[in-house]
């Protein structure tokens, strides 16, 4: 894409924890590894990473995902990882 298009900024967006089987120990274990890798790469090719799971977690899951028993954002869920990529980007344009 940069190469095409020479000023544009690729962000790249953790994973967030599934909070769907909270007794399950193995769940969300390799959630912290992908995300590590996520944001290594992001950082290595200049783009930006946004850590999703740090703004949807355990404590407000059920207020931002359309259904607790899979892992895709509801309206409310899709405003909030908005507006962490409008603040990434901005933070990344005042440098």
């Amino acid at each position: 894409m940069t190469n095409k298009y020479e000023n544009a900024k690729i962000v790249c967006i953790g994973l967030t924890a599934n909070h769907r089987a909270p007794n399950d120990p193995n769940i969300n274990k390799p959630v912290p590894q992908y995300n590590e890798i996520i944001e290594e790469v992001a950082g290595k090719y200049g783009a930006l990473y946004v850590d999703q799971a740090s703004v949807i977690n355990s404590s407000n899951f059920q207020s931002y995902m359309h259904d607790t028993s899979v892992l895709h954002p509801n309206a409310a869920g899709h405003e909030l990882i908005f507006r962490e990529i409008v603040k990434a980007l901005y933070e990344d344009l005042q440098k």
